[in-house]
C-alpha cells in the first residue's frame, strides 16, 4: 500500500478520535453524509482512504465547498503533494489560504508548512511568514504545527537555529510520523540531543510504519551493509534523487562517499544544491590533501 494513505488516516485519528462524529455508528454516519452535513462527509471520506482514495478526495471536496475548515486543509496537503490526483501546488495554496481566513489558528499549519517548503521559484515559499504561521498554530495548541515549528528550529528558518528546542518540540509531537523522522535524524547525528544509533533507528522505523518514507534517510546509513532492507532503502532514496530531489540526492551521495565510492558519489552530491556542493569542495579538498601528503611521506621514505 502507498504511504500516503496511513499518513492522512494517522493525522486524521490525532485530530478527530475525540470529535462526536468520529464515535457515531456508521450508519448515522452515513446517513448525515448523505444529507449533505459538511462534517460527517468529512469524517464519512476517511472510511474510504485504504479502500478508494477518489471517493474520499470526492467527499472532501463537497465538504470544502461547503468550507468546512478540516476538509479544505486535507485537500489542500493532498493537491499540494500530488497524492493521488495530480500535483496542483496552485489548487493546494488557494485552499489553505482560504481555511487560513475562516479559521486561523486550525489552518495556520497547513499555509505555514506551504510557506516553509520550496516550490520552483512561484514566491510562495517566505521562510518569515512560514514561521510565524507555524508559531501562531503551535501557541493554539496544534500539533502538526508544533512539529514543523522544531523544524524551523533546527535548520534556523525564519528565527535563529536552536537545535535543543527543535528537539523539545520533536519530543511534545512525538505521536506524529514527522516529529519521529525529524527525532531519527537528530539522534543519527547528535544535533540537539545526545547521538544514539538505537534511538535513531527505532524512530525511523516509526516513522516508516506510519507512512514517512523519508525515513529511508536515515535507515539507510543503519540498516545492516548489504541487508534487504537496506537495499530497499537505497532504491528508494536513488529513486526520490532521480526525480529531483535534493535532500535525497544529497543523503544518496554522502552513503556513496562514505562507502568509498567517490566517483559515483560526486555527480549526487553535485544534484544536492548548494549545502551538498560544499559538502563534496570539503571532502575532496580533504581527499587531495590525503593524497598529496602520501605521495610526500612516499617520497621522503624513497630519498632515505
Amino acid at each position: 500500500m502507498d504511504s500516503f494513505p496511513k499518513r492522512y488516516l494517522h493525522s486524521y485519528a490525532i485530530s478527530f478520535c475525540g470529535e462526536v462524529e468520529f464515535a457515531e455508528s456508521e450508519e448515522t454516519l452515513r446517513e448525515r453524509a448523505e444529507n449533505g452535513n459538511a462534517s460527517a462527509l468529512f469524517h464519512w471520506a476517511y472510511r474510504f482512504a485504504l479502500t478508494d482514495w477518489a471517493q474520499m478526495v470526492s467527499l472532501l471536496e463537497r465538504a470544502a465547498a461547503q468550507k468546512y475548515v478540516p476538509a479544505m486543509t486535507s485537500l489542500a496537503a493532498i493537491y499540494w503533494n500530488g497524492d493521488g490526483v495530480p500535483e496542483d501546488r496552485e489548487t493546494g495554496f488557494r485552499l489553505a489560504e482560504e481555511a487560513y481566513a475562516l479559521e486561523p489558528v486550525n489552518a495556520a499549519h497547513s499555509l505555514g508548512t506551504m510557506c516553509l517548503l520550496p516550490d520552483n521559484g512561484s514566491g510562495r515559499q517566505d521562510p518569515k511568514r512560514a514561521y510565524s504561521l507555524l508559531l501562531e498554530g503551535g501557541e493554539g495548541g496544534n500539533l502538526f504545527a508544533r512539529a514543523n515549528l522544531g523544524y524551523c528550529f533546527l535548520k534556523g528558518i525564519g528565527t535563529r537555529k536552536d537545535p535543543e528546542r527543535a528537539v523539545e518540540l520533536f519530543r511534545q509531537t512525538e505521536v506524529t510520523g514527522n516529529s519521529k523522522f525529524y527525532l531519527a535524524y537528530c539522534a543519527l547525528y547528535g544535533i540537539g540531543m545526545k547521538q544514539d544509533r538505537k534511538a535513531a533507528q527505532k524512530y525511523a522505523q516509526d516513522a516508516l510504519e506510519l507512512g514517512w518514507k523519508e525515513a529511508f534517510r536515515v535507515l539507510l546509513f543503519l540498516y545492516p551493509k548489504g541487508s534487504p532492507e537496506q537495499k530497499e532503502a537505497c532504491a528508494y532514496v536513488r529513486k526520490m534523487a532521480l526525480e529531483g530531489d535534493e535532500a535525497s540526492a544529497f543523503i544518496y551521495g554522502v552513503w556513496l562517499f562514505n562507502r568509498m565510492r567517490i566517483l559515483s558519489a560526486v555527480p549526487w552530491l553535485w544534484r544536492g544544491g548548494w549545502g551538498a556542493r560544499k559538502v563534496l569542495f570539503v571532502r575532496g579538498s580533504l581527499a587531495l590533501l590525503g593524497i598529496i601528503w602520501c605521495f610526500w611521506y612516499f617520497h621522503l621514505w624513497s630519498a632515505e
